[in-house]
């Protein structure tokens, strides 16, 4: 996956940030999250990476309400992953 993403790394992609047409550069362009579910503990404070995905222009279509758009990667240590 890590290859995938850094293929593109830098490259100049559409979103929508702040209610506005911009461009993001992915792999290079970082926020950390932390996924909490309702109902369920927390999963771990993760670093996600921009990445681009079909999802970034489909949803800006979907969903004109929305004021930001960013869709992410956030690559973890195998031993991370539930079996």
């Amino acid at each position: 996956m890590i290859r995938a993403i850094s293929g593109y790394a830098g490259q100049p992609v559409k979103l929508v940030r702040n209610g506005r047409s911009a461009l993001g550069h992915p792999f290079t362009e970082q926020t950390r999250y932390t996924i909490a579910p309702p109902g369920r503990l927390p999963l771990r404070n993760t670093l996600f990476s921009l990445v681009d995905v079909p999802d970034l222009r489909a949803l800006s279509e979907l969903r004109p309400e929305a004021k930001t758009i960013w869709m992410g990667a956030g690559p973890a240590p195998k031993c991370f992953s539930a079996p």
